[in-house]
């Protein structure tokens, strides 16, 4: 009896599932609440197909691909169909640990370079850098104890708060967007105000408040109001303002380094692309 399935997901004319940024972002937001009830432990979208790795029965694995195939349609063109979700059994213990690996290599696996932060992937809410899937690593802990942080942070060019923090103000916003999902801090939305609020709380006394406020949107009356800030998406705003920063500044893009420890990866998904 399968330990574990992969999901596989494709377009019927094979055309890219997720191509800009917000795509990739208003997905992982939207899968967030639509895989939750199910034990899913990661999943890469890199171009014209997707994997996802779910712990459970066939019938589990069949309803979680459902859902993840109609929250994927909402971000498709009109006239784009997708293939009904294809199921690969994974067989043990093993197998389970290889697939792990093979999903979240997929960029590397198909030699693609079109997310070096690896943001149409489980990577980042799994090392604190996004908090969109707060509940993945206790899956992922729970099924695959053997795969720790400091694996899945080897997987990243560098440890993103190892390395130092900007002097300014220039790529706040776009940090603060990317660690909540959104495709900007624009708006009034719950997720919107709360991220602006944790990034604020990172310049604090540091830089001139009004260069903050003007940076992230706000008032000074709005800057100085006293708004409680989520740790989690705090940290997850400061290691993507200091990995866009080195970015910046001419230091490696992260990306993919070898699984650590890992299977060959090629009894996991050769069949799914």
């Amino acid at each position: 009896m399968p330990v574990a399935w992969q999901i596989i997901l494709r377009c019927t004319d094979n055309r890219v599932l997720l191509p800009t940024v917000a795509d990739r972002r208003a997905f992982v937001r939207a899968l967030g609440e639509l895989a939750r009830p199910f034990e899913l432990v990661g999943f890469g979208l890199p171009d014209t197909h997707g994997h996802a790795l779910t712990v459970g029965t066939q019938a589990q694995a069949r309803e979680l691909g459902r859902r993840i195939a109609i929250g994927l349609s909402r971000r498709l063109p009109s006239g784009a169909c997708l293939e009904r979700p294809r199921l690969q059994p994974v067989v043990d213990q093993r197998h389970l640990a290889n697939a792990f690996w093979y999903v979240h290599g997929q960029e590397e696996h198909h030699g693609l370079a079109v997310d070096p932060l690896h943001e149409a992937t489980s990577l980042p809410d799994l090392v604190g850098l996004r908090t969109c899937l707060p509940w993945l690593r206790q899956r992922v802990g729970r099924w695959l104890p053997r795969i720790r942080e400091e694996h899945l942070v080897a997987r990243l060019a560098a440890d993103p708060w190892s390395l130092p923090r900007p002097e300014g103000t220039e790529l706040l916003a776009l940090a603060a967007a990317a660690a909540a999902g959104l495709p900007c801090l624009a708006g009034r939305s719950a997720s919107a105000r709360a991220a602006r609020a944790a990034a604020a709380s990172l310049t604090a006394p540091q830089l001139p408040q009004a260069e903050v406020a003007a940076a992230l949107g706000l008032s000074s009356r709005q800057l100085r109001r006293a708004v409680q800030v989520d740790p989690a998406l705090a940290r997850a705003i400061d290691g993507q303002w200091r990995l866009r920063h080195a970015a910046r500044q001419g230091a490696s893009v992260p990306g993919l380094s070898p699984a650590p420890s890992a299977p060959s990866a090629g009894s996991a998904g050769s069949s799914g692309g």
